[in-house]
């Protein structure tokens, strides 16, 4: 209760207070003097006012907790003062607002010959410098139960000789606490939410000692760009996220070509004239004229796209060693680029802007294999029908290649 309120909020040559506002010191440059203004000395008022009153809303939940008894510790010089005081009484105006310590509130009420009746609220106790200076712990002897104390330090074996209170109720409560073991232990390593497409696969360290996660950009720590920066990232980030962009706006249909649709995404505030020279226009216009392409132009409203879902999976989909129960889940979120839908199933599109060649679509695909298997999975779950295709296509590489993903129509998936 002695500790002293910080007021130091009042003290800057420019102060603010969110009632008050801004108060700034005068400076007299010819006399080299400052000197608070009147406004300067209305923010210290309002400072000095709230600063006090939260002071007294804290002092007021911390007296207010107790049961019992309340214990009240507090330091002052003249602390002598307090008990010879006349007093018993509620502090003055004056003392609630320059108070500089709880203990100037409360110092009026405890003080006084209130303190001598029957029903006194209050035991004040004080005691001087002289007094607490004598005040000591008992000292250890050296050498006696050195080794029990010891032991207990580092968490050993105690003295075989050392007496347990083994019938003692509160004493095997306290070491079932201590012993007690999280049987959820495995599972917390594992994030509550992930994206799919951070998926690359069940990770069994049991099983395959030598499994390792591929490291992405994502695990080094990194300022990222502001959500409201049209550009950000790596030129081929910003790449793929713009010719997604495109895709998910651009109209298959359109008469005119990707050039006409090109500007009409421009003129509409989509992308801007600098980011349509940043994509790859040829690779774009070689999917359009592909026969998925003409499937989703046939499709029309049928097709969907970015489609975003929440779904539930096992969790030991994430790390096979973990020794889940059946009804634990970990939370996927993710977005799809493109659905099919048809009356007997769905097709399911994934636009990839990976640099790569021909050759090395294959390993590409067997990479982004359990991230389709999570979409598949989902889009069975929401849509209750069977996926018929997932289809990877690398705009890159000019190649659409098919993912098998049969295990995905299996039942019990929550989506």
């Amino acid at each position: 209760l002695g500790t002293k309120f910080n007021l130091s909020d009042r003290s800057g040559r420019m102060i603010f207070e969110r009632d008050a506002g801004i108060g700034l010191r005068a400076v007299d440059t010819d006399r080299m003097i400052e000197y608070p203004t009147v406004v300067h000395s209305r923010v210290t008022a309002s400072i000095d006012h709230s600063t006090r009153e939260e002071e007294m809303r804290v002092l007021y939940v911390a007296m207010t907790r107790a049961r019992d008894k309340l214990v009240l510790v507090g330091s002052r010089n003249h602390a002598e003062e307090i008990r010879a005081a006349d007093g018993g009484s509620s502090p003055s105006r004056l003392t609630v607002t320059t108070a500089v310590t709880p203990l100037d509130w409360l110092a009026p009420i405890v003080s006084g010959s209130s303190l001598g009746g029957p029903a006194a609220p209050f035991d004040l106790q004080v005691h001087s410098i002289e007094e607490m200076s004598d005040w000591s712990r008992p000292q250890h002897d050296e050498g006696v139960d050195d080794d029990t104390r010891r032991a207990a330090a580092r968490l050993a074996e105690l003295p075989a000789d050392e007496p347990l209170a083994t019938d003692d109720a509160c004493v095997e409560a306290v070491r079932t606490r201590v012993d007690y073991a999280y049987p959820f232990l495995s599972s917390s390593s594992v994030r509550a939410v992930v994206a799919a497409g951070e998926f690359k696969g069940t990770h069994d360290f049991l099983n395959n000692p030598e499994a390792r996660r591929e490291s992405s950009p994502a695990d080094d720590f990194s300022v990222g760009s502001s959500r409201y920066a049209m550009t950000g990232g790596s030129d081929a980030a910003h790449r793929g996220i713009l010719t997604h962009r495109i895709l998910q706006h651009i109209d298959f249909s359109a008469a005119g070509g990707l050039a006409s649709e090109l500007h009409r995404l421009t003129a509409a505030g989509v992308v801007t004239q600098e980011e349509c020279e940043k994509i790859d226009p040829d690779s774009i216009a070689w999917f359009l004229s592909t026969p998925l392409a003409e499937t989703i132009r046939v499709a029309g409203r049928a097709y969907r796209r970015e489609f975003m879902y929440l779904a539930a999976e096992p969790l030991d989909i994430l790390d096979g060693s973990i020794d889940a129960r059946p009804e634990d889940a970990v939370l996927v979120r993710g977005v799809v680029d493109g659905v099919i839908m048809h009356g007997d199933g769905i097709e399911i599109l994934d636009f990839k802007t990976d640099a790569i060649t021909p050759t090395e679509v294959s390993a590409r695909c067997e990479r982004y294999r359990p991230q389709v298997a999570l979409y598949a999975r989902a889009m069975a779950s929401i849509w209750r029908r069977p996926v018929k295709a997932c289809w990877l296509v690398f705009l890159g590489a000019r190649e659409i290649a098919a993912v098998d993903v049969a295990a995905a129509n299996e039942p019990g998936h929550d989506a």
